[in-house]
């Protein structure tokens, strides 16, 4: 009896066996997670002068500028997980 293995074979058994890629396979690459980072700075930088003017202004603005600094850091965190 002869047994044959096809190329792709050995991918169905790791999937059968459930045993992990040894490449995980991102969801962004990295271009793009630099297009994304980027514009967050844009925005984070945007809003911290928009905040910075409303409190020239002799107003309290909504958020603070360490608000939006933690908000786009966390989001910043989660892009790295994906």
């Amino acid at each position: 009896m002869q047994l044959q293995m096809h190329v792709d074979d050995g991918a169905k058994i790791q999937k059968q066996i459930n045993m992990p890629s040894s490449k995980k396979k991102r969801a962004l690459n990295g271009f793009e997670m630099h297009m994304i980072s980027e514009a967050l700075k844009m925005y984070q930088e945007e809003q911290c002068r928009g905040i910075r003017e409303i409190i020239k202004g002799g107003n309290n603005p909504i958020m603070t500028e360490g608000f939006i600094i933690m908000e786009v850091e966390q989001l910043k965190n989660k892009l790295k997980d994906l």
